[in-house]
C-alpha cells in the first residue's frame, strides 16, 4: 500500500486512505484505549514507503536480508535441565504455543478461579500480571519480527549476523495465531484484578494483529469459495481449506460480538464505520464469502463416509480436522446471524455436517482416555485410527479448536448464536462434556512425567509415554486446551466451590489438578520464555 504525508500533520506517514486511518484511530478512542493507542497506532503505521526504484535490489541474491532483533528467543524444546534447544531457528508455531499457554494460565489466575482464597489468592498478583505482560510483549515482538503486514514467516533463522525472517509462509500458522482473539476478549480479567495497564495492552494493543489475520487471508489466499496455500491460487487441498477457513474467525466473531446484546458494554460502543475500516470487511461481505465457502463445502461433502473430500481423500490429521470444524462454525454462524433465509438453510446444513464429522470422534472407538491419534480416516464403515501415536500438543490443539474460544460448544443466546448443536444435537453436546472429563483425567494419568510436567507423545494403544521431551507445543497447548475445558463439566471443581463439595475424591482430584496446572505454567514461564 502506497503512503503519503498528511499536509496537516508534522510529516508522519499515514496510509493512503486517510479516512480509514482516522477511523481506525477513532476505534481506539471509542473503546477507551488510552494506554493502547500508541501500540496500535504503531502497528497500523509500520509499513515502509514504497520504493519505485527500477534498480531495486531486494531480489538480488547477493544482498543480505535484514536482521531482526527478537526480545524473546523461544526454543522449540528444552532439555531436562532447562537448556533451550533451537536447531538454528525460532519457529512461529512454538512461539505462539508458549504465548497461548501464558494467556490461559494468566486468565485462570483471577480471584474466582485459581486465585480464589480456597486455593491461592497470591496468584492474582505477580503471577497473573507477569503472564499478561509477557503476552503483550510477545505480540509486539511478533509484529517486529515474524510479521510483515499480515504475512507471517514460519520461522526466524539464525545467521552469522543475527536472526532473519524466513521466506516461507504456512497457512497452519494463521489458524494457530489468530486464537489471540480469545485473549483479546478476556482482557477484562486482568482489569478486574487491578492490572489495568496489562488489560489495556491485551484489549487494544492486539487489535490490528488479530483483525489482520482474516483480512490478509481473504485478500491473498482466498478465491471463489476456496483457500489456497499460495497467493497465485493454484495449490488447494484439505489443509489449505481447513487452515485458511480457521484463520478467519477473528473477523467473524468481532462482528458477532458487535451486533449482540452481550457486546453492548464493549464492541457495540464502536461506530459501524469505524468497525468496517478497522476490520477491512463488512458483515455483508463476510456473508458473501462464507456463502461461497459454504457451497464449496457442500460440493465436497461425501455422504457415504460422512466427511468432506476436497480431492485428496478422507484421511485427516487431527491438526487439520480441528481447524476445519472450527472454520465451519465461523461460516455457519455468520450466515445465520447476518444472512438471508436461504443462508440460514445453508448454515444449518453446514452445522449438521460438522456434527456428523465430530460425533464419531468423541463418541466412538477413536478417542482413548489418553487422547486421539495424530490421524483418523473416515470410511463407509465409520472412523478409524490411522496412526499409532498421540501427539500431546496436536491433541490439545484439536480440543482447543472444538471447545475453546468461539468454538463449537460456544452457542450463546446473548450473542445471537443460532442454537444448531444445542437444539439439534443434544446427545452430541452431552457426549462432548463426557469427552472433556475423560481427557482431563486421562491427561493427569498419562500426559505427565514423574516430575508432573507434560511430555510430548504417548502410545495410542497403551497410553505409555513414547517421547518424554519437553516441547513448546506440547506444554503450551496442554495449558491452553486443558485450561479451556477444566470447569465445563464434572471432573474438576472450581476453587470457589470447594467449601460446598462433599465428595472427597472430587475435592482431592480438583486440588491435584490445580497444583499440576500451576506447576506446568511455572515450568513454561521459567524455561521457555528466554529473554534475548
Amino acid at each position: 500500500m502506497s503512503r503519503k504525508t498528511d499536509p496537516e500533520d508534522t510529516g508522519e506517514s499515514v496510509p493512503e486512505s486517510r479516512d480509514n486511518y482516522l477511523k481506525r484511530r477513532r476505534f481506539l478512542a471509542a473503546t477507551g484505549a488510552v494506554a493502547g493507542t500508541g501500540v496500535l497506532a504503531g502497528c497500523l503505521n509500520d509499513e515502509e514507503p514504497v520504493d519505485d526504484d527500477p534498480d531495486d535490489d531486494d531480489d538480488d541474491p547477493d544482498v543480505e536480508p535484514d536482521t531482526v532483533e527478537p526480545r524473546f528467543e523461544i526454543p522449540y524444546m528444552v532439555e531436562a535441565d532447562g537448556t533451550p534447544v533451537y536447531d538454528g531457528s525460532i519457529d512461529f508455531h512454538s512461539y505462539t504455543s508458549v504465548k497461548h499457554g501464558l494467556y490461559m494460565s494468566g486468565a485462570l489466575a483471577r480471584g474466582s478461579e485459581f486465585g480464589h482464597e480456597n486455593y491461592n489468592p497470591e496468584l492474582t498478583g505477580d503471577y497473573m500480571r507477569e503472564r499478561g505482560e509477557t503476552w503483550n510483549d510477545m505480540i509486539e515482538d511478533i509484529l517486529d519480527t515474524f510479521w510483515e503486514d499480515g504475512e507471517i514467516a514460519t520461522e526466524l533463522e539464525e545467521t552469522e549476523d543475527g536472526w532473519v525472517r524466513s521466506d516461507e509462509v504456512s497457512l497452519a500458522d494463521y489458524m494457530h495465531g489468530v486464537y489471540a482473539y480469545q485473549t483479546h476478549h478476556r482482557g477484562g480479567r486482568w482489569e478486574g484484578e487491578g492490572h489495568q495497564e496489562v488489560a489495556d495492552g491485551i484489549t487494544f494493543g492486539s487489535g490490528h494483529y488479530i483483525s489482520r489475520y482474516g483480512e490478509y487471508l481473504f485478500d491473498e489466499h482466498y478465491s471463489d469459495g476456496r483457500f489456497y496455500h499460495d497467493t497465485d491460487h493454484e495449490e488447494f487441498d484439505t489443509e489449505s481449506m481447513a487452515y485458511g477457513l480457521s484463520g478467519t474467525p477473528g473477523l467473524a466473531y468481532a462482528w458477532t460480538r458487535w451486533s449482540s446484546p452481550a457486546g453492548e458494554g464493549d464492541m457495540a460502543n464502536v461506530d459501524e464505520g469505524v468497525m468496517e475500516a478497522f476490520l477491512g470487511y463488512t458483515p455483508e461481505e463476510l456473508v458473501e464469502i462464507y456463502r461461497d465457502v459454504g457451497q464449496e463445502l457442500e460440493e465436497a461433502w461425501d455422504d457415504e463416509v460422512g466427511a468432506y473430500d476436497f480431492g485428496d481423500g478422507t484421511e485427516y490429521a487431527i491438526n487439520t480436522l480441528g481447524p476445519l470444524l472450527h472454520g465451519n462454525k465461523a461460516a455457519y454462524e455468520t450466515l445465520a446471524i447476518f444472512g438471508e433465509d436461504e443462508d440460514t438453510e445453508l448454515a444449518e446444513s453446514l452445522a449438521e455436517n460438522t456434527a456428523t464429522m465430530l460425533e464419531p470422534i468423541v463418541t466412538g472407538d477413536v478417542a482413548e482416555p489418553w487422547g486421539l491419534p495424530t490421524h483418523v480416516e473416515y470410511t463407509e464403515d465409520g472412523v478409524e485410527a490411522a496412526a499409532d501415536e498421540v501427539d500431546i500438543g496436536l491433541h490439545w490443539v484439536f480440543i482447543k479448536h472444538i471447545t475453546g474460544g468461539w468454538s463449537l460448544t460456544r452457542e450463546s443466546e446473548d450473542e445471537n448464536s443460532p442454537q444448531f448443536l444445542t437444539e439439534n444435537e443434544p446427545e452430541l453436546m452431552e457426549a462432548l462434556n463426557e469427552f472433556k472429563d475423560e481427557q482431563i483425567l486421562g491427561a493427569l494419568d498419562h500426559h505427565l512425567d514423574d516430575e508432573g510436567i507434560a511430555v510430548t507423545a504417548v502410545d495410542y494403544e497403551t497410553g505409555d509415554i513414547t517421547d518424554d521431551s519437553y516441547t513448546a507445543d506440547a506444554l503450551g497447548m496442554f495449558l491452553t486446551g486443558i485450561g479451556s475445558i477444566y470447569r465445563s463439566h464434572e471432573a474438576v471443581a472450581r476453587a470457589r466451590d470447594w467449601d460446598e463439595i462433599e465428595d472427597e475424591e472430587l475435592l482431592e482430584q480438583s486440588e491435584e489438578f490445580h497444583d499440576i496446572y500451576v506447576e506446568n505454567s511455572e515450568f513454561l514461564m521459567d524455561n521457555f520464555v528466554v529473554q534475548a
